[in-house]
Formats: structure tokens, sequence, C-alpha cells
């Protein structure tokens, strides 16, 4: 009885992994979007605020507030923090983990080998 019951176990196990699972390349037209699905932006976001209207003296407010900032650490840090391209993403890894950017430093501790890993 034991050996019936895991063996019809192991039968349904085996035949689920089996199946093909719905996935990009099984059900494709359930997975993406046809062109008439897609996000219209235009329809989405409103319209920008009329020159002469208390909204866009209050965006244009907000934005010398946020420009009066490009001057500090914190401006500095956004700026640091949007670089994507070369070093902006290792660094901002360091300064998360509290490491400094020493190179000959960092190549001691990624290289293969190294027993303090």
């Amino acid at each position: 009885m034991k050996k019936i019951i895991i063996s019809s176990l192991a039968y349904f196990a085996l035949t689920q992994i089996s199946f093909a699972a719905r996935d990009v390349t099984t059900t494709p037209d359930f997975y993406y979007l046809k062109e008439a699905q897609s996000i219209d932006s235009l329809s989405l976001l409103p319209q920008p605020p009329a020159v002469d209207s208390i909204d866009f003296l209050n965006d244009k407010a907000q934005y010398d507030a946020g420009k009066l900032l490009r001057d500090t650490p914190r401006g500095k840090q956004a700026y640091n923090d949007a670089q994507i391209y070369g070093d902006g993403i290792p660094l901002a890894f360091f300064s998360a983990f509290g490491m400094e950017n020493n190179t000959e430093e960092n190549a001691r501790v990624i290289s293969p080998g190294n027993e303090n890993a």
C-alpha cells in the first residue's frame, strides 16, 4: 500500500512538471499588450496649467525651491544618484554600504581567492 501511494505521488509530481507552463512563449497574446491597449499619456495626464493661473505659480515655486537645493550636499547626492553610466552605480553602492571608493582596496576585496571574503 505504501509503495502504491509513493509511486502515485511521484507520478503526479512528475507529470505536472511535464506540462507546458503559461508564459510568453506559449501564449504571447496573453502576456503582451496590443498597440491599442498601450497607455495614451496625452489622455492620462492633464494639460499643463495656464501661465496666469495659481497652479502655474505653485509649480514655479516648487521648481525654484528644488533649484535652491542644487548647491547643497543633498543636491550633490541627488546628482550622483542620477548617474547610471561609468562609475555612477558602484559609487552609489559604496556610499550606501558605508565604504570608500578606493580602487586598490576594492580590487583586493573583489579578487578571486581572497581568504577574507
